[in-house]
C-alpha cells in the first residue's frame, strides 16, 4: 500500500464465535487464524507509526464451538485428566480455552504495537451452546433452555464484552437486551457517520457504552433461519 491518506485511527477488532459460517475452520483454525490476524495488526501498527494515524480495520477470529469437535490434542488431554461436572466434553472445553488464548495473542500484539487504546473490541457469539445429542450433550447451557437453533435463551442468549480504553468505562455490567444488528450502527457511529442515513437495522449503541441508556423496543427472532 503506498502513500495512505486515512482519516480515521481507529482499529476494529471483532471477535464473533462463529458456528455456521466457519465451519470448516475448526478450533484449530484459530489458532491459524490468528497468526494472519496479528500480521494485520503489526501492519496497522507500522501505519500508526509512519503516518500518526491508522487504517480501519476488522479483525475477525472464528472459532467453531460447534460440530465438527477438534482442538490441540494437548489441551484436550488436560481436560481429560479433570473430574466431569456440568460440562464433561474434554473437546469442547480444549476448544473454548483455545479461544481463550488466541484472543489473548492478538489483544498482547494490539499492547505490543501501543493500538490498544485505539481499537474497539467486540467479543460476541451468533448463536448459544450447540448441545447436540442430548443424552451426551457437546456443552451445558444451564441454567439457560435449550441450545442454539431454538428461541428460547439458550438458543439466542449470548456473552458480550467490549473493550476500549478511555470510549467504555471498564468492569461495568448492562442487563440492556441487545442484538447482533445494533454493531454495524455503532461502529459507524464511532467513525462520526450518521447510520440512520444508511438505511440499517439495529440501533447504535455508542450512548450506552458511555454508560446511557436506550429506548425500549420489541425484539424478534425467526426460527428456522
Amino acid at each position: 500500500m503506498s502513500n495512505p491518506t486515512p482519516t480515521k485511527a481507529l482499529h476494529i477488532a471483532l471477535w464473533g464465535v462463529q458456528v455456521t459460517l466457519a465451519l470448516a475452520f475448526g478450533a484449530i483454525g484459530t489458532t491459524k487464524l490468528t497468526t494472519s490476524e496479528a500480521e494485520v495488526i503489526q501492519q496497522s501498527g507500522e501505519l500508526v507509526e509512519k503516518y500518526g494515524v491508522g487504517l480501519i480495520r476488522f479483525i475477525g477470529i472464528s472459532e467453531v464451538l460447534g460440530a465438527p469437535l477438534m482442538a490441540p490434542q494437548a489441551l484436550v488431554d488436560k481436560y481429560k485428566r479433570k473430574a466431569g461436572g456440568k460440562q464433561k466434553n474434554p473437546v469442547y472445553a480444549a476448544m473454548v480455552e483455545n479461544l481463550d488464548q488466541n484472543v489473548g495473542k492478538v489483544l498482547a500484539e494490539l499492547d505490543r504495537l501501543k493500538l490498544t487504546e485505539k481499537t474497539l473490541v467486540i467479543f460476541t457469539s451468533d448463536n448459544g451452546g450447540l448441545m447436540g445429542n442430548p443424552t451426551n450433550p457437546i456443552t451445558n447451557n444451564e441454567p439457560l433452555r435449550s441450545q442454539k437453533g431454538y428461541p428460547y435463551e439458550g438458543g439466542i442468549r449470548v456473552p458480550t464484552v467490549v473493550k476500549w480504553p478511555g470510549k467504555v468505562a471498564a468492569g461495568k455490567q448492562s442487563d440492556l437486551p441487545i442484538v447482533t444488528l445494533d454493531w454495524a450502527p455503532t461502529i459507524l457511529d464511532y467513525l462520526g457517520l450518521n447510520s440512520q442515513e444508511q438505511g440499517l437495522d439495529g440501533q447504535s449503541l455508542v450512548g450506552v457504552l458511555a454508560g446511557g441508556s436506550l429506548e425500549s423496543r420489541d425484539l424478534f427472532w425467526h426460527f428456522p433461519h
